[in-house]
């Protein structure tokens, strides 16, 4: 628990003593699952924010930041900074204002003592600064067959959940045919053949929700 976390990571009292997660990966791989799975996991509210909330001006930024911190502090939750990559580019010396917003974005993650989880699509060519930052650094890579596989039947075996409660107090059944549970393997194939990225993770599941509304 980073509340309870000894702050001898870092000479300066209050620095360095919080997580920061850095989920990295191609869209739909489970970076954003994570965050909500840890958060379900340890019993805490999960408060997601994107770089729109935070703004596009120094002051504006470092200000809505601060609310944000002072509130997952008050509140005891993880943060989850979703699609950050505007933070993890490498910075240039001349564009002084990015610099500027990385710098105060930094400061203000690094004397956050809770649970920070950042997601970025980007896997390479990250701001040094930002990595040197990270407690625990992990890249998800592409899904390949098997956890395509795995994923579609995890979707066949809970297509419930995605079925908003009925008035009727009569037992719902469904069944999920062979067919339906064995589709993706051909289509899986023939993406691979045409040597294209089939669905990711986000697309399995909006398919299946679209394939409950028009049931």
């Amino acid at each position: 628990d980073p509340r309870t976390k000894q702050p001898a990571a870092d000479l300066v009292r209050g620095k360095g003593v919080g997580i920061v997660v850095l989920l990295q990966g191609p869209p739909g791989v489970g970076k954003t699952y994570t965050a909500e799975a840890i958060a379900e996991y340890t019993r805490r509210a999960l408060y997601p924010i994107t770089p729109a909330d935070l703004g596009s001006d120094l002051s504006r930024i470092d200000k809505n930041l601060n609310t944000i911190l002072n509130r997952g502090r008050k509140w005891g939750c993880i943060l989850l900074l979703d699609e950050a990559d505007v933070y993890f580019m490498p910075r240039g010396a001349d564009d002084l204002q990015r610099n500027c917003i990385v710098s105060s974005f930094l400061r203000q993650i690094e004397y956050y003592t809770g649970i920070v989880f950042l997601t970025t699509n980007r896997t390479v060519g990250l701001d040094e600064a930002i990595v040197s930052r990270v407690t625990i650094p992990l890249v998800y890579q592409p899904l390949n067959r098997i956890a395509t596989g795995r994923l579609w039947e995890t979707y066949c075996n809970n297509v419930k959940r995605f079925i908003p409660p009925l008035r009727s107090k009569k037992p719902l059944y469904i069944n999920v045919s062979s067919k339906a549970r064995d589709w993706w393997g051909g289509q899986y194939n023939e993406a691979i053949r045409q040597r294209r990225p089939w669905w990711s993770g986000r697309q399995i599941q909006m398919a299946f929700r679209r394939a409950i509304e028009l049931a």
